[in-house]
């Protein structure tokens, strides 16, 4: 069998092979000049040594050192085992030392790490290219074209608060300024005409608004106040006819503790009037209600800091708070208040026509409050 064999010196073309070699051993062990066969005749004259003590030493050391914790089952006078490395020779024909060893074993492992990094940067292209492609895939005949609204100019704003002011929603100042007041008055808008409630003014809000006409009273012909349970907004309204809307929340229909009591958060239907008044804010438990105009029972129209688009009191009928100071003067004890719904509307004519029936009421009120 062929041992592992090193360079015969005086060779024509020994500086021409002191280059890389390859140890590879599939069924014999041989140091092989890389690129050429195992034999004798070799250009390099490779020359065969039977036996592993006629290497050098310091070839035994470094195989000891750097290449036995890698190969597996080598031992004195053995042969490489079935598995193949490559060895660099130096320039000068000496074997290489361990720290050339480490060098190379540490850019073959850069090499590695580089080529992983590259596999693993495809392989997330492709599954983020396949994820974006399944999202971006829309259901047959669905067509998005919604896009964001360009932002309105302070003149086109000024334009919708004036005409919303012209229409009867309260606004507060025509200004150009998108405050409180415009967007308690905008959302009274999109209320009353069935659009969706944002509170945020659009180019398609403020041509609905040029087109718009006023809000209609369910009862016009006398001084009372509307309460439309099914678009959330209140209806002041004056002899003449003209009103002026507030957007409102009320009763939700759902239980409450209150006092240590189970109540059902419910705004009653039918033909009130306004019977008690707080100036500013209350006191107690109800000190979260600002000018309140007690109507039935515990139920007031009052100011709140929040006033959701939705039904969301324990009964009373909640409004802006900025508006609250202002309304509450305009409506003095004995006003008369219609709260209705699609299904129920109770008229306060009678009592227009009767002014003793509404004081009648009045004194009722005022007797079961206290």
């Amino acid at each position: 069998m062929v041992g592992i064999g090193e360079i015969a010196q005086g060779s024509s073309e020994t500086e021409s092979c002191r280059n890389s070699f390859r140890v590879a051993n599939k069924e014999m062990g041989t140091l092989i000049p890389q690129g050429y066969k195992a034999n004798t005749s070799s250009p390099c004259g490779l020359r065969p040594s039977p036996a592993w003590a006629g290497i050098s030493q310091r070839f035994q050391r470094y195989l000891r050192r750097c290449l036995l914790p890698a190969v597996s089952g080598f031992t004195h006078g053995s042969f490489l085992p079935a598995k193949s490395f490559t060895l660099i020779v130096s320039s000068d024909g000496r074997w290489p030392s361990r720290s050339q060893h480490n060098r190379r074993n540490a850019r073959e492992m850069r090499d590695s790490k580089l080529k992983m990094k590259s596999f693993l940067t495809i392989c997330f292209l492709l599954f983020s290219t396949a994820a974006i492609a399944s999202a971006q895939k829309k259901p047959v005949g669905r067509i998005e074209t919604r896009l964001p609204h360009p932002s309105l100019t302070r003149a086109q704003t000024r334009e919708a608060e004036r005409r919303l002011f012209e229409l009867g929603y309260w606004t507060g100042a025509v200004d150009g300024l998108s405050d409180p007041a415009t967007r308690s008055a905008l959302i009274a808008f999109q209320k009353w005409e069935g659009r969706p409630i944002t509170g945020q003014l659009t180019l398609d809000d403020l041509e609905a608004i040029r087109k718009s006409s006023s809000p209609k009273a369910r009862e016009p012909g006398y001084a009372h106040v509307e309460v439309d349970l099914d678009r959330q907004v209140l209806l002041l309204i004056t002899d003449e006819g003209k009103v002026k809307v507030l957007p409102v929340s009320t009763g939700n229909g759902k239980p409450f503790e209150d006092e240590g009591q189970t109540s059902v958060a419910h705004t009653p239907r039918g033909r009130f009037v306004v019977y008690d008044k707080v100036a500013g804010w209350e006191t107690g438990p109800s000190s979260s209600m600002y000018y309140s105009n007690y109507i039935s029972g515990g139920v007031a129209i009052h100011g709140y800091r929040s006033v959701p688009n939705e039904p969301e009191s324990h009964g009373c009928i909640r409004i802006p708070i900025f508006a609250a100071r202002e309304l509450s003067k305009l409506l003095p004890i004995g006003t008369i208040v219609l709260v209705y719904d699609k299904v129920s509307f109770v008229s306060g004519k009678p009592w227009v026509e009767n002014p003793e029936l509404k004081q009648a009421a009045l004194f009722w009120s005022q007797g079961v409050d206290n």
